[in-house]
């Protein structure tokens, strides 16, 4: 079924009939463009939905195919009771990438003034989406940054003979401090008594005493 709309809808109704296609036709070419919009970004939204029920049941634990099971079944119940207007779609999510050229980007044709909540988030979804992924990468590469330098400053502790403490992090950031010192190797204790060893290593020759 094709929607045909404008001055000339019967005509091309006609030719289209021609190769089999049966059409609907409208007095405006608007409401075929309207509909033919409004019907994708009904889908582009669903599509986000999903994403978003799907980072929920990674928050809690959820397998993703039981929200599909959940629909199914309501689905079947709304069939029974001839109710099909209430079915719902039945979804994977997108994982942050809605495919096609007219799912988000038909919402762009509405003019930002007329748009709401959701054709404005459709219409700049992709841009949305680079500039979260873009931050996530900064975020993990400035933690990277800090773990390094952190990293190096213990290394130079341990260098420098001095004690230290290994620290690890509670949730909410925070350190939480071992209070078990790190012993410094045992080659920058200049308290040691070395004269014994000298004595009892093996010389170049193979017998007691330093080389």
């Amino acid at each position: 079924m094709k929607h045909v709309g404008g001055s000339k809808a019967k005509v091309i109704a006609k030719e289209f009939s021609k190769a089999g296609i049966n059409c609907f036709t409208h007095r405006l070419s608007r409401t075929t463009e309207l509909c033919h919009i409004m019907n994708n970004s009904a889908y582009g939204a669903e599509l986000i939905f999903a994403d978003e029920m799907a980072k929920l049941c990674r928050a809690y634990g959820v397998d993703y195919h039981n929200i599909m099971k959940y629909t199914e079944t309501h689905n079947r119940g709304f069939t029974d009771l001839d109710h099909a207007r209430f079915v719902r779609p039945i979804l994977m999510p997108p994982n942050g990438k809605i495919g096609g050229h007219c799912v988000t980007q038909g919402a762009t044709l509405i003019p930002e003034e007329l748009r709401g909540p959701i054709l404005d988030y459709l219409s700049h979804y992709e841009k949305l989406q680079a500039a979260g992924k873009n931050l996530r990468i900064a975020r993990c590469q400035d933690r990277a940054a800090e773990i390094e330098s952190a990293n190096k400053a213990e290394a130079s502790k341990i260098t420098a003979g001095e004690p230290h403490h290994a620290t690890c992090q509670n949730n909410d950031g925070s350190n939480v401090q071992d209070l078990r010192p790190i012993v410094p190797d045992l080659h920058m204790d200049k308290s040691r008594d070395t004269k014994n060893d000298e004595a009892a290593a093996p010389s170049c020759d193979g017998s007691v005493g330093p080389c």
